[in-house]
């Protein structure tokens, strides 16, 4: 019904006066145009604040789906959204994410989870992903994916996948089967009801005691960060919750 209505409203605009010369009328459309435009690009940036005057300030996060590496007991713990495709999440992946495994990771001062967002050109690879996570090869697979941005193709993630020692029947019959759709899906509709709106998105906060299923995040962090910015933001967390 809606496009039907759209088209009349235009026609309706987009109408020449009778009498007008045809330069007149182009100039007349083209007015027309650019008010529709300015138009629709107010209707999108309403849409956009409203989603962000929606998004609660601290929200709580499903860690259900998610890819976690760390120790399970530890009381902090970050959930990043990415997105493959995302240049600015492979720089964090190569630049910042290594160190910040070495010391909050490895030395059990928080737990670190992977969320999809995957906006930006489809869900397929972060599906493969999760398909690596069936053989425990999802960190692996993820260092490569990201070691390799941008060569998607079929044959490299498969490639990668077996380098990163999936058996290859295994991986391809389950990225085949679509099966991870709606985990990535999900994921993706729970970032857009926590405010997230781009990658990579990092929500730093205390898993909740009663249910360590649940993220209560308290700082956020937007953008591939310095491994500063990321140690003052997560020592802050930790201080606090002490």
């Amino acid at each position: 019904m809606r496009p039907k209505i759209l088209i009349a409203v235009l026609g309706c605009g987009l109408m020449p006066a009778f009498g007008q010369t045809v330069q007149e009328q182009v100039d007349a459309l083209k007015a027309e145009v650019e008010n529709l435009k300015k138009q629709q690009g107010a209707v999108i940036q309403q849409l956009v604040e409203l989603q962000k005057r929606q998004a609660p300030a601290n929200p709580v996060v499903d860690l259900k789906g998610a890819a976690g590496t760390g120790s399970k007991t530890a009381k902090i713990a970050i959930v990043e959204f990415t997105d493959f495709w995302c240049g600015f999440c492979a720089r964090f992946a190569q630049n910042t994410l290594p160190d910040l495994m070495k010391e909050y990771v490895v030395t059990g001062k928080i737990r670190y989870y992977v969320k999809d967002f995957a906006a930006q050109r489809g869900p397929k690879i972060s599906e493969a992903a999760h398909c690596a996570a069936e053989q425990d090869k999802y960190w692996p697979l993820h260092d490569k994916l990201f070691a390799h941005y941008g060569k998607y193709a079929d044959t490299e993630v498969a490639g990668y996948a077996q380098e990163s020692g999936a058996d290859p029947t295994l991986f391809q019959k389950c990225v085949e089967s679509d099966r991870y759709a709606k985990v990535v899906s999900e994921s993706m509709e729970q970032g857009v009801a926590a405010g997230i709106d781009g990658t990579p998105t990092f929500l730093i906060g205390v898993v909740d005691p009663a249910d360590p299923g649940k993220l209560k995040s308290v700082k956020t962090v937007v953008g591939a960060q310095s491994l500063e910015q990321f140690r003052a933001v997560i020592n802050s967390v930790i201080d606090s919750s002490k």
